[in-house]
């Protein structure tokens, strides 16, 4: 037996470890599949934004320019609750483009998850794409850039007069791919207007002329932590790893957790994958031990703790009968026993006493004035008076009995298989037996008795017959104690 127990422990063994494995296997297939959804998720967000500026393109209204305001070389108005800014604009057109942008942000939110904090057009002039990449002065930036923003704000102007949002952005190399200029991801920032923690997706737009093409303006699309958020959770629901979206400088954009810090020291912590084209990094929780335990891996793991544990109390059972006997011991005395008297207690009937009790006197004995005695001599006298009649009961009794303490001064004993004149004996000799304890200086203790003689066949039939018992023991009492009434 022990020789096979250890075989099946190691074939249990060798299919957890195995199974292990395959889920392993399964979850580096699973992650793997999950980066490319977020990918192209986000591919997909960047379709949607292409379209959108196409759609604007499409819709935009040539309007008069309204009443303008003039702050240094910055020309500005409002329309509708829209900015417009013109830079070094001489002289100034009667006309402008307008695009609404509130509306393009609307239908961004509806399919964004809300992720959309602004929108920002630059429209540039004449700029050849290949000088996207050159660091000089003129850098994306040319006399007339005018920018359109969905919220009107005056702070607008003090940005637009220390930096050019174009030139402010891709003067950095990391922002672009220099094999791809569709798009552009920009770091997480605090914005400078309204103080919110955002990154941008820059999406610049040409015209082509005599087969050169020149930049028509840039496009910058302002996020929230909320553009990751539906694409991480989904991923993390499927394989159960927490996943994060980092920045080139490792700034946490979109994460599982809530208090997600990621640095290049717990990097080991991580697989990384990048995020399309983009400086930005998918990082997810590496694979544990908690994460390859699943349903099927714990019922092996209970397989061999069963085993272990058959095979364990296979060794021990001698040891556990013995402990078993103490056991019992312990219990009839602690759990059906008084803890003063030693007699029987309430709980003796209710678990352990045995049915029919043929012939059975039920007798309950009470000790007569125990409250004054108790009151006058003490708690401690009274202990001892309690054991010593407890122990005439026992003694007296013989084998065929039962003593059980009733409650505070109160007995009850079962006499089984008797009659009336031997039980009268019985308790008679009790009763003497009593009167001769001498506990207490100069007190006679003396007890009252209500007894009867019945077939107890069941526990309810026995506390019928202690109801009739206790009749007869009141009216021993009531006729001056220390008396027997049958």
């Amino acid at each position: 037996m022990k020789h096979y127990i250890k075989i099946l422990n190691c074939i249990f063994l060798f299919i957890l470890i195995f199974s292990m494995y395959m889920r392993k296997e399964w979850l580096h297939t699973e992650i793997s599949t999950s980066i490319e959804h977020i990918n192209n998720s986000f591919d997909e967000k960047i379709y949607i934004l292409k379209n959108e500026i196409h759609y604007l393109n499409k819709t935009k209204k040539i309007l008069e320019l309204p009443e303008y305001e003039v702050e240094g070389p910055i020309t500005y108005f409002a329309t509708d609750g829209y900015g417009v800014y013109l830079d070094r604009v001489s002289p100034l057109p009667e006309t402008y483009e307008f695009y609404n942008l509130r509306g393009a942000k609307m239908a961004l939110n509806a399919r964004l998850n809300d992720s959309v904090l602004g929108i920002i057009y630059n429209k540039a002039k004449e700029v050849e794409a290949e000088k996207l990449l050159e660091n000089q002065e003129n850098f994306c930036r040319v006399k007339g850039d005018i920018v359109f923003v969905d919220t009107y704000d005056e702070r607008w102007v003090k940005i637009f007069q220390k930096n050019s949002l174009s030139k402010d952005f891709f003067k950095n190399k990391k922002s672009i791919s220099r094999n791809n200029i569709d798009y552009a991801v920009y770091d997480s920032y605090i914005d400078k207007v309204f103080n919110k923690n955002m990154f941008s997706i820059i999406i610049p737009t040409y015209d082509i002329n005599d087969d050169i093409e020149y930049l028509r303006g840039i496009w910058y699309f302002d996020f929230n932590e909320k553009f990751f958020e539906k694409d991480l959770k989904k991923a993390k629901g499927k394989i159960g790893l927490n996943l994060a979206v980092v920045d080139s400088k490792n700034k946490v954009v979109g994460s599982t957790e809530e208090d997600f810090n990621f640095t290049e020291a717990t990097m080991k912590d991580y697989y990384s994958y990048k995020l399309g084209k983009t400086s930005y990094r998918v990082l997810v929780e590496r694979i544990g031990i908690k994460n390859l335990l699943g349903y099927e891996e714990l019922i092996f793991i209970m397989f061999l703790i069963s085993l272990k544990m058959y095979g364990y109390k296979k060794e021990k059972l001698q040891i556990e009968v013995e402990k078993l006997k103490v056991a019992e011991k312990i219990r009839d005395h602690l759990l059906v026993r008084d803890s003063l008297t030693k007699m029987y207690n309430r709980y003796f009937i209710e678990k352990s006493l045995g049915y029919p009790l043929q012939n059975c006197g039920v007798v309950l004995i009470d000790i007569d004035h125990f409250k004054s005695i108790n009151d006058n001599y003490g708690h401690e006298k009274g202990d001892h008076i309690l054991r010593a009649v407890s122990n005439i009961i026992k003694l007296l009794g013989g084998k065929n009995v039962h003593g059980i303490r009733w409650g505070g001064e109160e007995f009850l004993v079962l006499f089984k298989d008797t009659d009336r004149y031997k039980l009268l004996r019985k308790l008679e000799l009790i009763q003497v037996s009593i009167k001769k304890l001498r506990i207490v200086e100069n007190r006679v203790v003396t007890v009252s008795i209500g007894a009867l003689i019945d077939d107890i066949d069941s526990k309810e039939a026995l506390y019928k017959a202690v109801s009739e018992s206790d009749k007869n023991l009141y009216k021993a009492k009531n006729s001056g104690r220390d008396r027997i009434v049958i």
